[in-house]
């Protein structure tokens, strides 16, 4: 969406996810999924870009170009979630998962090969700065659309950021360092 309200051009998401797909997974909060600091995260046909939203419904997005994901200048937590915060623009379209209380999404990897377990193969993994879950979120056979998600590891601290590493594997990082997710 343009800061005017029209809809964006068919030319969203940006080049680096219209080289790879068609769509593209992004968390936080619609709209304005480019003003965090992480970096973009790009597979075969996913690529996302993680930040945290306000004080209400976190998002994850299923980002496809020209759409309007409909955070603007009438958002309020008040009324029905998550219609509440997506409410500005022409049709703005509603999140694939949204969380009602923030948990601070930080970062996106996707796990090919990263050494968690055949589930795991295909599921992208976030974290979240307000409560130290690592959740893994699965997708469709087309990975165009989620199809349910699952805290897998309480960290017991805020997560910072999530990337894959050498060989696959995923790691994280929190206040006090960097951390490699395994299978327990």
């Amino acid at each position: 969406m343009t800061r005017t309200g029209a809809r964006s051009s068919a030319s969203n998401p940006t080049a680096a996810c219209r080289a790879t797909t068609r769509s593209a997974i992004a968390c936080g909060r619609s709209g304005s999924a480019t003003r965090s600091g992480s970096r973009s995260t790009r597979r075969p046909t996913t690529c996302g870009r993680p930040e945290n939203g306000p004080e209400c419904n976190d998002e994850i997005n299923g980002i496809r170009g020209g759409e309007n994901y409909g955070w603007g200048p009438n958002e309020t937590c008040n009324g029905s979630l998550p219609g509440n915060t997506n409410q500005d623009g022409p049709s703005p379209v509603l999140p694939e998962l949204f969380y009602e209380n923030t948990i601070g999404i930080t970062g996106i990897a996707f796990c090919d090969g990263c050494h968690l377990g055949h589930r795991s193969d295909g599921a992208a993994f976030t974290g979240a700065v307000n409560n130290g879950e690592v959740t893994r979120i699965f997708f469709n056979d087309q990975r165009t659309a989620i199809t349910g998600h699952a805290v897998v590891y309480d960290h017991g601290g805020s997560t910072l950021s999530f990337e894959v590493g050498p060989g696959g594997r995923i790691y994280f990082s929190d206040f006090d360092g960097i951390n490699k997710l395994v299978r327990v």
